[in-house]
Protein backbone atom coordinates (compact mmCIF):
# COMPACT_ATOMS: atom_id res chain seq x y z
CA UNK A 1 0.00 0.00 0.00
CA UNK A 2 0.89 3.12 -0.89
CA UNK A 3 -0.23 6.29 0.48
CA UNK A 4 0.35 9.92 -1.04
CA UNK A 5 -0.50 12.68 1.24
CA UNK A 6 1.39 16.19 1.16
CA UNK A 7 -0.28 19.63 1.71
CA UNK A 8 0.32 22.80 1.95
CA UNK A 9 -1.67 25.89 0.91
CA UNK A 10 -2.12 30.02 0.54
CA UNK A 11 -4.50 32.07 1.10
CA UNK A 12 -5.31 35.77 -0.95
CA UNK A 13 -6.34 35.94 -4.48
CA UNK A 14 -4.81 34.59 -7.06
CA UNK A 15 -3.91 37.01 -9.00
CA UNK A 16 -1.89 38.22 -5.85
CA UNK A 17 -0.41 35.05 -4.92
CA UNK A 18 3.36 35.33 -5.98
CA UNK A 19 4.38 33.04 -8.55
CA UNK A 20 7.12 31.44 -6.39
CA UNK A 21 4.14 30.08 -4.22
CA UNK A 22 2.42 28.82 -6.89
CA UNK A 23 5.41 27.14 -7.59
CA UNK A 24 6.18 25.80 -4.25
CA UNK A 25 2.44 24.17 -3.46
CA UNK A 26 2.23 22.71 -7.12
CA UNK A 27 5.52 20.85 -6.32
CA UNK A 28 4.26 19.65 -3.01
CA UNK A 29 0.69 19.14 -3.46
CA UNK A 30 1.01 17.63 -7.24
CA UNK A 31 4.73 16.84 -8.23
CA UNK A 32 4.93 14.93 -4.18
CA UNK A 33 2.08 12.59 -5.70
CA UNK A 34 3.99 12.46 -8.70
CA UNK A 35 7.04 11.46 -7.08
CA UNK A 36 5.36 8.88 -4.91
CA UNK A 37 3.45 7.12 -7.77
CA UNK A 38 6.69 7.00 -9.74
CA UNK A 39 8.98 5.76 -7.11
CA UNK A 40 6.13 3.35 -6.02
CA UNK A 41 3.79 1.93 -8.89
CA UNK A 42 6.54 -0.06 -10.65
CA UNK A 43 6.68 -2.14 -7.29
CA UNK A 44 3.33 -2.21 -7.00
CA UNK A 45 3.03 -3.90 -10.39
CA UNK A 46 4.65 -6.60 -9.17
CA UNK A 47 3.01 -7.24 -6.08
CA UNK A 48 0.11 -10.13 -5.60
CA UNK A 49 -2.26 -7.36 -4.38
CA UNK A 50 -1.68 -3.40 -3.81
CA UNK A 51 -3.64 -0.62 -3.43
CA UNK A 52 -2.41 3.54 -3.44
CA UNK A 53 -4.66 6.18 -2.14
CA UNK A 54 -3.51 9.33 -3.09
CA UNK A 55 -4.60 12.62 -0.70
CA UNK A 56 -6.42 15.37 -2.94
CA UNK A 57 -9.15 17.58 -1.10
CA UNK A 58 -12.52 18.44 -0.85
CA UNK A 59 -11.50 21.76 -2.12
CA UNK A 60 -10.65 19.44 -4.99
CA UNK A 61 -14.05 19.12 -5.70
CA UNK A 62 -15.06 22.40 -4.75
CA UNK A 63 -13.45 25.55 -4.50
CA UNK A 64 -13.47 28.59 -2.41
CA UNK A 65 -12.62 32.54 -2.92
CA UNK A 66 -8.95 32.40 -1.20
CA UNK A 67 -7.84 29.39 -1.66
CA UNK A 68 -7.44 29.07 -5.94
CA UNK A 69 -3.54 27.51 -5.81
CA UNK A 70 -4.44 24.83 -3.29
CA UNK A 71 -7.75 23.86 -5.13
CA UNK A 72 -6.69 23.78 -8.42
CA UNK A 73 -3.81 21.51 -6.90
CA UNK A 74 -6.11 19.39 -5.22
CA UNK A 75 -8.47 19.29 -8.86
CA UNK A 76 -4.82 18.10 -10.36
CA UNK A 77 -4.83 15.47 -8.17
CA UNK A 78 -7.66 14.37 -8.33
CA UNK A 79 -7.09 14.17 -12.20
CA UNK A 80 -4.22 12.35 -11.78
CA UNK A 81 -5.82 9.73 -9.99
CA UNK A 82 -8.48 8.81 -12.56
CA UNK A 83 -5.66 8.34 -14.86
CA UNK A 84 -4.32 6.34 -12.76
CA UNK A 85 -6.96 4.14 -12.12
CA UNK A 86 -7.94 3.88 -16.17
CA UNK A 87 -4.51 2.77 -16.82
CA UNK A 88 -3.97 0.43 -14.05
CA UNK A 89 -7.08 -1.58 -15.16
CA UNK A 90 -6.16 -2.26 -18.31
CA UNK A 91 -3.16 -4.57 -17.73
CA UNK A 92 -3.02 -4.20 -14.02
CA UNK A 93 -6.26 -4.65 -11.63
CA UNK A 94 -4.83 -6.42 -8.45
CA UNK A 95 -3.90 -3.11 -7.84
CA UNK A 96 -6.36 -0.87 -6.71
CA UNK A 97 -6.62 3.11 -6.54
CA UNK A 98 -8.22 5.62 -4.31
CA UNK A 99 -8.33 9.43 -4.13
CA UNK A 100 -8.87 10.89 -0.39
CA UNK A 101 -11.36 13.85 -0.43
CA UNK A 102 -11.41 15.47 3.09
CA UNK A 103 -12.90 18.10 4.26
CA UNK A 104 -10.92 19.94 7.22
CA UNK A 105 -9.43 17.82 9.52
CA UNK A 106 -7.71 18.58 12.87
CA UNK A 107 -4.03 19.37 11.64
CA UNK A 108 -1.34 21.62 11.67
CA UNK A 109 -1.92 22.94 8.38
CA UNK A 110 -3.08 26.95 9.25
CA UNK A 111 0.88 26.81 10.60
CA UNK A 112 2.13 25.81 6.98
CA UNK A 113 -0.20 28.11 5.22
CA UNK A 114 1.42 30.98 3.03
CA UNK A 115 0.65 34.63 3.16
CA UNK A 116 2.42 37.86 2.87
CA UNK A 117 1.23 38.97 6.12
CA UNK A 118 -1.01 41.39 5.39
CA UNK A 119 -3.82 42.02 8.11
CA UNK A 120 -6.60 40.26 5.76
CA UNK A 121 -4.42 37.08 5.10
CA UNK A 122 -3.12 36.75 9.02
CA UNK A 123 -7.44 36.97 10.15
CA UNK A 124 -8.00 34.18 7.66
CA UNK A 125 -4.95 32.08 8.68
CA UNK A 126 -6.52 32.78 12.76
CA UNK A 127 -9.89 31.82 11.07
CA UNK A 128 -8.29 28.68 9.58
CA UNK A 129 -6.79 27.52 12.92
CA UNK A 130 -9.97 27.98 14.68
CA UNK A 131 -12.27 26.08 12.76
CA UNK A 132 -9.23 23.00 12.17
CA UNK A 133 -9.26 22.94 15.99
CA UNK A 134 -12.68 21.27 16.02
CA UNK A 135 -12.54 19.83 12.79
CA UNK A 136 -12.38 15.99 11.97
CA UNK A 137 -10.10 13.71 13.71
CA UNK A 138 -7.52 11.97 11.96
CA UNK A 139 -8.33 8.83 13.33
CA UNK A 140 -11.52 8.95 11.66
CA UNK A 141 -9.89 9.67 8.48
CA UNK A 142 -7.81 6.94 9.07
CA UNK A 143 -10.77 4.60 9.48
CA UNK A 144 -12.44 6.13 6.36
CA UNK A 145 -9.36 4.81 4.30
CA UNK A 146 -8.91 1.67 5.52
CA UNK A 147 -12.56 0.85 4.85
CA UNK A 148 -12.03 2.25 1.59
CA UNK A 149 -8.70 0.00 0.67
CA UNK A 150 -10.73 -3.11 1.77
CA UNK A 151 -13.94 -2.23 -0.54
CA UNK A 152 -11.56 -1.25 -2.95
CA UNK A 153 -13.75 2.22 -3.19
CA UNK A 154 -12.28 4.84 -5.75
CA UNK A 155 -13.96 8.14 -3.84
CA UNK A 156 -12.80 8.45 0.05
CA UNK A 157 -14.93 11.37 1.39
CA UNK A 158 -14.48 11.03 5.56
CA UNK A 159 -16.55 14.09 6.55
CA UNK A 160 -19.44 12.78 4.36
CA UNK A 161 -19.64 15.52 1.70
CA UNK A 162 -21.73 13.61 -0.44
CA UNK A 163 -24.37 15.27 1.58
CA UNK A 164 -23.48 18.43 2.35
CA UNK A 165 -26.79 20.79 1.13
CA UNK A 166 -26.12 22.93 -2.07
CA UNK A 167 -23.23 20.59 -3.90
CA UNK A 168 -24.99 17.63 -4.25
CA UNK A 169 -25.67 17.23 -7.86
CA UNK A 170 -22.12 18.37 -8.57
CA UNK A 171 -20.52 15.37 -6.33
CA UNK A 172 -23.28 12.80 -7.85
CA UNK A 173 -21.61 14.28 -11.46
CA UNK A 174 -18.21 13.82 -10.05
CA UNK A 175 -18.80 10.09 -8.44
CA UNK A 176 -20.85 8.31 -11.11
CA UNK A 177 -17.80 7.28 -11.89
CA UNK A 178 -17.02 4.91 -9.35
Amino acid sequence: MVCNNAGMSTLGYLWETPLEDWRRLVDVNLFGVVHGLRSFVPLLLEADEAHVVNTASLAGLLTSPGSAPYSASKHAVIGLTRALRAELGLRWPHVGVSVLCPGEVATNLADEVATRGSARDLARVEALRARLATALDPSAVADAVLDAIRTRRFWILPNGAEHLDGVRAELDELLDDR
